[in-house]
């Protein structure tokens, strides 16, 4: 891979690298992570838009199976998340996961009161 690296000239590289990081968030957070201190505000936006993409259509009846399930994958969320830890980002890996979680808290108020939405609930009229 290296090799192939040394052969492309700086512009052309530099044009994929921003290109991918366009279609991929974790590519760029990666990058970010690597290469600099994330901006907090907006990396906390950025992870609010791929917990909202990874949990489209959750709410949604007639995406169900026959059981009344749905399917949906948090993989990318939970890898961004121990990546930021991996890398020192604690504060925002602790943002990014309470946001997670609170998200995660209200597709269950959807679903039918339970004492574990109440309680999130209830904290949130206390924060």
């Amino acid at each position: 891979m290296r090799k192939l690296l040394e052969r492309l000239g700086w512009e052309e590289l530099l044009d994929f690298l921003d290109d991918y990081a366009k279609i991929d968030f974790r590519f760029a957070n990666a990058i970010n992570l690597r290469f600099s201190d994330p901006g907090y505000d907006e990396e906390l936006g950025k992870m609010t838009i791929a917990i909202d993409v990874a949990l489209e259509g959750v709410n949604d009846y007639s995406a169900r199976d026959s059981l009344g399930f749905v399917s949906f994958c948090t993989g990318d969320i939970i890898s961004e998340i121990r990546t930021r830890i991996a890398q020192g980002h604690i504060r925002l890996a602790f943002a990014e996961t309470v946001m997670f979680y609170r998200e995660l808290l209200n597709l269950l108020e959807h679903q039918g009161e339970c004492e574990l939405s109440m309680e999130a609930e209830l904290h949130n009229k206390k924060s």
